[in-house]
């Protein structure tokens, strides 16, 4: 995933996904303030609109470790908004799941 990221900053093109995978290993190591920022770069691209609502999961659940749950609220009603405008029921019930837990 590392030689990804590398490659990725790189390139004129911006694939997001790097970033978000990025994201999630610095979470995994509790280096959130890392994580948000790479969440953030994922989003800054056209991204389609599955990697836009993972991002915004991801930044629910580190807010919510980082015991900031008004916060996590917001970004999964972000989610919740984009996955509803899809045909994809997995983000809708993800983000669904996260607002009522």
């Amino acid at each position: 995933m590392q030689q990804s990221y590398d490659l990725q900053l790189k390139s004129d093109f911006h694939w997001p996904v790097p970033y978000l995978y990025m994201g999630k290993i610095y979470d995994a190591k509790a280096n959130y303030a890392r994580a948000l920022q790479l969440y953030r770069l994922s989003l800054y691209a056209d991204a389609p609109q599955t990697d836009s609502i993972k991002a915004y999961l991801a930044f629910a659940e580190t807010f919510k470790k980082m015991n900031l749950p008004d916060s996590g609220i917001n970004y999964a009603k972000l989610a919740y908004s984009i996955a509803q405008t899809t045909s994809i029921y997995l983000y809708t019930s993800k983000s669904s799941s996260f607002l009522i837990s």
